[in-house]
C-alpha cells in the first residue's frame, strides 16, 4: 500500500469509530447524567455540551492517531512482511534471504534465466 492509502484507511477507521462512539458516548452519559439529577436536567444545555464534547472528542482521536499512523508510514512492506513471517512461524528457504540491493537482484536475475 501507498502511504497516501495508508492514510484514507487510518481516517476512515477514525471517522467510523467516532461515529459510532461519540454518539453511544453521549447517549450512556446523558441517560446517566438524567437519572442522577431530573430536576436539574436542561436540554438545551446538554445538546450544546454533547455538540462541544463531540468536537472535542474527534479532535482527541485524531491527535492520538498522529503517532501510530507516523510508525505505520515508516515502516517498509518488506519488513513488515518479515516480521509477519516470523510471527507466524513462516518457512523461509535459502533463496528467499538473499539481500535485495543492486547485486543480489542482477545475481536473481541472470540465475533466473
Amino acid at each position: 500500500m501507498t502511504q497516501q492509502q495508508t492514510k484514507k484507511i487510518i481516517r476512515y477507521e477514525r471517522k467510523f469509530l467516532c461515529r459510532i462512539g461519540v454518539p453511544i458516548g453521549l447517549l450512556i452519559g446523558g441517560l446517566a447524567g438524567y437519572l442522577l439529577q431530573p430536576d436539574g436536567w436542561d436540554w438545551i444545555a446538554a445538546v450544546v455540551w454533547g455538540i462541544i464534547i463531540s468536537v472535542i472528542i474527534n479532535f482527541v482521536v485524531k491527535v492520538s492517531l498522529n503517532r501510530p499512523t507516523k510508525i505505520a508510514l515508516s515502516i517498509s512492506p518488506i519488513l513488515s512482511s518479515k516480521y509477519m513471517m516470523e510471527r507466524f512461524d513462516c518457512k523461509v528457504t535459502n533463496k528467499e534471504k538473499r539481500k535485495l540491493s543492486s547485486l543480489g537482484l542482477a545475481i536473481i536475475s541472470i540465475t533466473s534465466h
